[in-house]
């Protein structure tokens, strides 16, 4: 495992800095919504439907509800992936209550009641009143999704990006622009979401498109430069440390994934991840990146004909 920035005692002395107030507004928001409510909708509900062995019949009941075009294209999915996007699809739970279904009656009553308590739970869920989706619950999700996770490892996976780019970023750059990169980051992921997602589609949450934004974002803005990087193989001397390498290396080892991901599977049928998302917060990086870097020419030349002073702290000035 390798990550953009460094890892040094000093980053774990007690300071109030900018890395560790994203980092506790995230630990907080997950501790208060895991411990209150359920961040993934009606878990044990979609359990349920692992261990009673419904997936084939839901997956037969969900081909029958979708029209020519939308059957032609999903029957030769695996019968699993199939009662994925089933489960997924909020119009399917509606459809399922007076649609005339065609096969075991009982097993398809035990489907539908597991589809309703599926719905109730949804909507009482973290993920749907503080998640981004297309039925729109309140204007602060644009913000609330950013820092709400489903489990501990989608937690933990966020914050180890958070810590080591904006560490690194708030020792270049004014806290300012970095605050702006997560949340413009977090709402541009947002409406890359809402453009490709479907109104079936559920909520999405997790500061993924904010990570994605600052990383783009530390691509442009440092590009060519050699940045330090912690490498991790394992707990042993020589086993982890710190190298340096060029900042243009973060986008073919993370981000071009994601562009790869959403055309090799758009629906994503198989994965919780919305790329989409990512899409949307790594162009909004790209863009304030580039933003900064005309914002600082400008302040360079007006510094250099004596127009402005050099205002230390506010802009890295090379």
């Amino acid at each position: 495992m390798i990550l953009p920035g460094s890892i040094k005692k000093s980053d774990f002395q007690f300071n109030i800095s900018l890395a560790g107030v994203f980092i506790m507004l995230n630990i907080c928001v997950y501790l208060f919504t895991n411990v209150s409510f359920d961040s993934w909708p009606a878990k044990k509900d979609y359990q349920d439907f692992q261990n009673k062995g419904f997936n084939h019949a839901i997956a037969q009941m969900y081909l029958q509800t979708l029209d020519g075009y939308q059957k032609k294209e999903l029957k030769y999915l695996e019968t699993e992936k199939l009662a994925q996007l089933a489960i997924k699809d909020q119009f399917f739970w509606s459809k399922s209550v007076s649609f005339p279904f065609v096969g075991d009656a009982l097993q398809i009553d035990s489907v539908k009641a597991l589809l309703r308590q599926l719905k109730s739970d949804y909507q009482t869920s973290v993920q749907y009143q503080l998640g981004l989706g297309q039925a729109a619950t309140s204007p602060w999700a644009w913000v609330t999704y950013q820092f709400t996770h489903f489990s501990f490892m989608h937690l933990f996976s966020n914050l180890i990006f958070i810590f080591m780019v904006v560490a690194y970023l708030e020792k270049k750059i004014s806290l300012g622009w970095i605050c702006c990169v997560y949340l413009l980051g977090g709402i541009g992921g947002g409406v890359s979401f809402l453009m490709f997602s479907h109104n079936n589609d559920l909520s999405v949450i997790g500061a993924s498109g904010s990570v994605c934004a600052l990383l783009s974002f530390l691509v442009v803005i440092k590009k060519n430069t050699m940045m330090p990087w912690t490498y991790f193989f394992a707990p042993i001397p020589g086993g982890y440390g710190e190298i340096y390498l060029p900042a243009f290396l973060i986008f073919p080892v993370y981000l071009v994934a994601d562009f790869t991901s959403m055309l090799w599977e758009p629906t994503g049928v198989s994965s919780s991840i919305a790329h989409s998302a990512h899409i949307g917060g790594t162009l909004t990086g790209l863009c304030l990146g580039m933003l900064f870097l005309l914002h600082n020419f400008f302040r360079r030349e007006a510094t250099s004909h004596g127009i402005l002073s050099d205002d230390d702290g506010l802009y890295e000035l090379p």
